[in-house]
């Protein structure tokens, strides 16, 4: 293959990947419906409680459950992972995405999980890679990293986040790029823990 077919190919694959990799909250389906011209979004972080369905990116997440655990289970072993901070917190919830987004993956750094004492947690690769996926195979959920937005078959999973001891009060909020490419949140849910 001559080097100028390569790099079209090499510039495609890296083109697919960038947009994938960026898409924050998922690419939302849109309607032109007189919004506003300055693409800034207009809609307040929202609260909500646990079991209430959370839309973020043309996606429906319902976060059912959360507790603090002090060991994860190693997939296939006789081993735990045991908490760098103190604890784990585990977030359950169900996601469903819709046909109309853009194809890529959940980027696990939509979440961020805060405590009462105002300290700041997020899902780190190891945790993404390790933590979450064993105990997700060990709860037969969907490992977290595997949920794409233009996937509408719901799923259940799982977040894994390493907090500090004696902490508690936590709430997740999850958070996009708006048009200015600035993060923002778009919802808060109290875990009730």
């Amino acid at each position: 293959m001559p080097k100028t077919g390569r790099f079209i190919i090499i510039l495609f694959f890296s083109i697919f990947i960038a947009v994938v990799l960026l898409s924050g909250c998922g690419e939302k389906k849109t309607t032109d419906n007189g919004a506003q011209g300055n693409g800034e979004s207009t809609q307040p972080d929202q609260q909500y409680s646990l079991n209430q369905a959370v839309e973020c990116g043309g996606a429906t997440f319902s976060f059912t459950d959360a507790e603090e655990v002090d060991s994860i289970p190693v997939a296939f072993e006789e081993e735990v992972y045991t908490p760098e901070k103190g604890k784990y917190v585990v977030v359950y919830f169900t996601f469903q995405g819709d046909e109309g987004n853009e194809v890529g993956g959940i980027d696990l750094a939509i979440f961020k999980l805060s405590d009462r004492q105002g300290n700041v947690y997020y899902m780190d690769t190891d945790l993404a890679n390790y933590e979450a996926n064993d105990l997700a195979l060990e709860e037969d959920l969907a490992i977290p990293s595997t949920l794409m937005w233009s996937n509408p078959e719901e799923k259940n999973s799982l977040l894994v986040f390493d907090v500090n001891p004696n902490t508690d009060g936590f709430s997740l909020q999850l958070r996009q790029q708006d048009a200015s490419g600035e993060t923002v949140p778009v919802a808060t849910v109290d875990l009730g823990i």
